[in-house]
């Protein structure tokens, strides 16, 4: 009923390395299970952490009030710093608006940008073979008919998931 994690169940395959996160909250907390697969050899990662963890879903605004967070990718609990930005203008279709631009730095290395309403409006992140900076930002508005209705309800993210608030996510990169 507040936005916590229940379960999670995340396949995640990149450059040559493939992970499988699964994890559900349990009475002694939020229980993990980790594969990870690299060139024929697995690893498994397995512990139990608080039932209030937050993942690394970035369009939650909590992540940016966490210092530890569950990395859906490799199911690592991810230490991270936050650091508020100066506010920057975003343009989404034909609207700009003011958006507050965290950056995280340790397990991940991203800055997220939120505008008033706390609703995900860009991201933002440095390639990490060439330093490029990759970009995403939202472009067009949600189609009601298109999002999990029970989206529309949730605690935390509801208020993004209305008709008018911008939705479709364009990635660009510049080095």
């Amino acid at each position: 009923e507040t936005g916590e994690l229940l379960s999670i169940d995340a396949y995640t395959y990149d450059n040559g390395k493939s992970f499988t996160v699964k994890g559900e909250r349990t009475a002694e907390g939020f229980s993990v299970a980790a594969t990870r697969e690299v060139n024929g050899e697995m690893s498994d990662l397995s512990y139990v952490t608080d039932r209030e963890i937050v993942s690394s879903t970035y369009w939650d605004p909590r992540l940016r009030e966490q210092s530890k967070v569950l990395n859906t990718q490799t199911g690592k609990l991810s230490e991270i710093t936050v650091t508020e930005l100066p506010r920057e203008w975003v343009e989404i279709g034909d609207s700009r608006f003011p958006a507050t631009p965290y950056r995280l730095e340790g397990g991940l290395n991203i800055d997220i940008y939120y505008d008033d309403e706390l609703c995900l409006a860009k991201l933002a992140f440095k390639a990490p073979k060439d330093q490029s900076v990759i970009s995403g930002k939202l472009e067009t508005h949600f189609q009601k008919d298109f999002v999990d209705v029970s989206m529309n309800d949730h605690p935390v993210l509801g208020r993004c998931f209305q008709e008018e608030t911008p939705g479709m996510v364009s990635a660009s990169a510049r080095k």
